[in-house]
């Protein structure tokens, strides 16, 4: 009991919020926490005192003095309260989680996403941790500890998880979403994933504090095959030709088709027995570096005594062609 009455002291309760820097003042038993507060709070349970004079007499000079002072001629007089305490409950939160980019990557890859889960609760806690996909090729979806907190998938982060084990408030966990993207996966082909995390051990029940919808989060990534095959067709100048006299001239057309480079792309043609090579005429053309045709020396590209051309013809590019052309004359 207050030794004065006091009406203030049975309707404000004041709370410290660590970590916003701000005093907010409470209105009976009500809460109201700034949306963008990312901050875990004060620790669940605990108690918090308030009321009394505990330090200096007739000061407030310690942490939840509460003091009336009033004056009757040249005197001054002073009156507490009672202690109350207040004890803090338990809120549970997750921050907004990243939003990592779509990633486009070739056959055989693994599109790795880096996320972190946030513990902006007041206790420790849980979280699990899913991801599958919903749309599109449904290829397989792993999620691994990043050991080195870094963002940056390294060959030896390899170890799978399902949650985060028990996460501290105010404190962070790292991972990343891996996308397997098959090796005969075709060009143009995605698969979209669905990553959901969720407090409570799992739970994820909205206690609707500091706000609603942060029990639970979602984010979505679209991963995208990019590939390139190549298609060869061969061709000659006649049908029909005379040992030793006619000279016959094959043309072999090369077109990248897909949606990236084709890198390093190597000619190689071994003649038929029964052809004698013309030296000094093979030659290459690019379309895609101007169409100039090029002469390729034989010192480079004709092996005698295994009877092979090789031309490299170096990058070539989605949807363009390249051709090489040699000559024989039949034996």
């Amino acid at each position: 009991m207050c030794n004065v009455k006091c009406e203030m002291c049975n309707v404000y309760k004041i709370i410290w919020l660590l970590g916003s820097c701000s005093l907010f003042l409470i209105l009976s038993s009500s809460f109201l926490v700034p949306s963008n507060l990312y901050a875990a709070g004060t620790v669940a349970n605990t108690v918090i005192q308030n009321g009394g004079d505990n330090g200096t007499a007739n000061t407030a000079d310690v942490a939840g003095d509460t003091l009336v002072q009033w004056v009757i001629g040249t005197s001054t007089s002073y009156a507490t309260c009672s202690q109350i305490s207040l004890t803090v409950s338990t809120g549970y939160a997750i921050a907004n989680l990243p939003t990592p980019n779509d990633q486009t990557l070739s056959p055989g890859s693994t599109a790795y996403y880096a996320y972190t889960v946030y513990n902006i609760g007041n206790a420790t806690d849980t979280f699990t941790l899913s991801a599958s996909t919903f749309a599109g090729q449904g290829w397989t979806v792993k999620i691994y500890k990043d050991d080195n907190k870094d963002g940056i998938h390294q060959d030896t982060e390899t170890t799978e998880v399902t949650n985060t084990g028990a996460l501290a408030n105010d404190t962070t966990y790292y991972f990343f979403v891996a996308v397997l993207i098959p090796s005969s996966a075709l060009d143009g082909t995605s698969t979209y994933v669905r990553l959901t995390v969720k407090d409570q051990n799992g739970s994820g029940t909205e206690d609707n504090w500091p706000q609603d919808g942060n029990d639970t989060r979602t984010d979505e990534t679209t991963t995208i095959c990019s590939a390139v095959t190549l298609q060869m067709v061969k061709g000659s100048n006649v049908s029909t030709a005379r040992p030793f006299t006619d000279i016959v001239i094959y043309t072999s057309t090369i077109t990248a088709i897909g949606s990236i480079t084709a890198n390093n792309v190597i000619y190689k043609d071994k003649l038929p027995a029964q052809c004698e090579y013309v030296n000094n005429s093979i030659v290459k053309c690019i379309w895609a570096t101007g169409g100039n045709r090029v002469s390729v020396n034989d010192s480079e590209a004709w092996d005698s005594e295994n009877q092979l051309i090789t031309v490299n013809l170096g990058d070539l590019q989605a949807n363009t062609s390249a051709y090489v052309e040699f000559k024989v004359k039949v034996k």
